[in-house]
């Protein structure tokens, strides 16, 4: 590792090109008569600055969050453009906030190797006496999806925490990842605020197992799997545990849509979702996974706006998709369940010669194919896609209970059914 320079070593924390530099603390102040001592600065080694000059940035960055770790927490600043060329393990601290300044760029290298950018892990014992925190703001992400198109495993996410008390990813920007962009498990609080995740190749946000979860302000751009998704996770039954789920005012272009499987108090309202390659909304349990088991009970999915649903003919292998609300739960009795004011509408047309590409959908800029498990394709619409599919599909033990699962006051427009309640035990 290289020792940092004379000129990198300051008091002040200035920066230097391509440096890390750790904030000195600064001598206490002459105390006031009668009045205490203050100090200038935080301990030495809770706050680092690195600045990046587009090289391989990598070793400050570790340098950095061993010292965070010696110092028991801190603040971590990066400004310019970083190269990060191996996973960065993030220290078992009690705090620890990492920040972008100026439109700081952090970029994935060496797309032939799989690695998440930041990873964590607090461990379960020591979780409540610490209460530990974690937040990213104001940072841009660039994945590697460019230099090789395909769907990667879970080693190719961009972060990956688990344990945390509470998390906040605030501003930030992520795109070109070709697995899960943002992922937090079995936290007890996640905020997710004003971020833009563009060319996800799997879930741009998925936090399952988490349990106070906020979801607000996103935009989510061409997604190949859910653009939200936050499950009770898999082989859980615990009907006392807490689940609680907000997810408002985020504007999804083109992808699997907001999945939320199992938990009682979620709300969904106020979504704009344009495109969505499968649902719109899926509410419910995966017995395949065996996600969700918790049965939903205290349910809002309100004021959304679903667009231009793609249909399963698309999309072989996905199930029951062209569907913009689905609550699916067989067996299941959810309680306490409204939709409404939702307004579900497909305006795709169909034809011999019109094809996909003509709808500028796709990857980003100058793609305009659909990403699927198969790979590349610019499907021709001629399955009659202009007027099937479904507004809203209630498939659950009392799906005719219209007491418990209430839909009303929405608006339908162009589909095959507005509204199809079916038992299913």
């Amino acid at each position: 590792m290289r020792r940092l320079s004379r000129r990198g070593v300051l008091s002040t924390g200035a920066v230097a090109s391509g440096l890390l530099l750790p904030i000195m603390p600064a001598a206490a102040a002459e105390p006031a008569s009668g009045g205490g001592v203050v100090f200038g600065a935080p301990p030495a080694g809770s706050l680092w600055t690195i600045h990046g000059d587009g090289t391989d940035t990598t070793a400050w960055w570790e340098q950095a969050l061993l010292g965070i770790a010696a110092a028991g927490g801190g603040t971590l600043r990066a400004s310019g453009e970083h190269v990060l060329s191996r996973e960065l393990a993030l220290p078992d601290v009690a705090s620890l906030h990492i920040e972008g300044v100026g439109g700081a760029i952090l970029r994935k290298a060496t797309p032939d190797r799989e690695f998440r950018l930041f990873s964590g892990e607090i461990a379960s014992d020591r979780q409540q006496m610490r209460l530990p925190m974690l937040t990213f703001r104001r940072l841009h992400f660039v994945g590697d999806w460019d230099r090789r198109p395909s769907m990667g495993g879970d080693g190719a996410r961009c972060i990956a925490v688990r344990g945390y008390h509470r998390v906040m990813l605030s501003e930030l920007i992520a795109e070109g990842f070709r697995n899960m962009t943002f992922t937090a498990d079995d936290c007890d609080e996640v905020l997710v605020d004003g971020c833009l995740i563009r060319r996800s190749a799997r879930d741009a946000i998925n936090l399952t197992g988490s349990r106070f979860v906020k979801v607000i302000n996103c935009t989510i751009q061409h997604c190949w799997d859910d653009a939200i998704a936050v499950h009770v996770p898999r082989d859980a039954h615990d009907e006392g545990q807490r689940w609680a789920t907000l997810i408002a005012h985020n504007q999804i272009l083109q992808a699997n849509g907001i999945k939320v499987l199992g938990g009682r108090e979620v709300t969904i309202v106020h979504n704009q979702i344009v495109s969505p390659n499968n649902y719109g909304i899926y509410l419910g349990r995966d017995p395949f996974w065996h996600e969700g088991n918790v049965v939903h009970r205290c349910v809002v999915v309100a004021g959304n706006i679903i667009s231009e649903v793609l249909q399963n003919d698309y999309l072989p292998g996905q199930g029951d998709v062209g569907t913009g609300i689905f609550l699916y739960d067989p067996g299941g009795r959810p309680d306490s369940v409204r939709i409404t004011s939702n307004v579900v509408a497909k305006y795709k047309p169909s034809g011999l010669g019109v094809r996909y590409s003509d709808w500028r959908l796709g990857a980003h800029r100058g793609e305009r194919r659909l990403f699927t498990a198969d790979g590349w394709t610019d499907p021709e619409l001629i399955h009659g896609h202009q007027g099937r599919g479904f507004g809203v599909r209630i498939l659950c033990a009392n799906a005719l209970d219209q007491t418990a699962i209430v839909i009303e006051a929405n608006s339908f427009a162009n589909l095959g059914w507005e509204v199809e309640r079916r038992v299913e035990n």
